[in-house]
This record gives structure tokens, C-alpha cells and sequence, in this order.
């Protein structure tokens, strides 16, 4: 008789909801710190800033979901 392989255990939604609150909050803290720091760059940018924050977002959430 052969065995089934082991299939990975999948989180369950509150549990995923959680995660993306956490994650969500530790963005907005960094960004907040990035913010604070970088102030001024961030305002000769302009709009650039904001695609720059989404494409970190992105990213982020691209590896820490994968």
C-alpha cells in the first residue's frame, strides 16, 4: 500500500485576517518611521512617493504571502 504524501496545513481565515492586520500595521509604522525621517525627500517627489510606498506594500506582502 503506498502513503499519501503529507499535505501542508492551511491557516485558517480568522487567523489570516489577523496576520493581515499585523502586517498592515507593521507597514504603516515603518512607513510613519520612513516618513518622519525622510520628510522632505518625500515631499520633492511628490506622487512618486506614493507609488514607491505601494510598490514596498507589494513586495512585502508578495514575499511574506509566497
Amino acid at each position: 500500500m503506498t502513503q499519501q504524501p503529507d499535505l501542508p496545513w492551511i491557516s485558517g481565515f480568522w487567523r489570516r485576517i489577523v496576520a493581515l492586520i499585523v502586517d498592515s500595521i507593521l507597514l504603516a509604522l515603518g512607513g510613519f518611521a520612513l516618513g518622519v525621517v525622510l520628510e522632505s525627500v518625500f515631499i520633492q517627489m511628490g506622487s512618486w512617493s506614493v507609488f514607491i510606498g505601494f510598490f514596498i506594500s507589494l513586495g512585502y506582502f508578495g514575499v511574506m504571502n509566497s
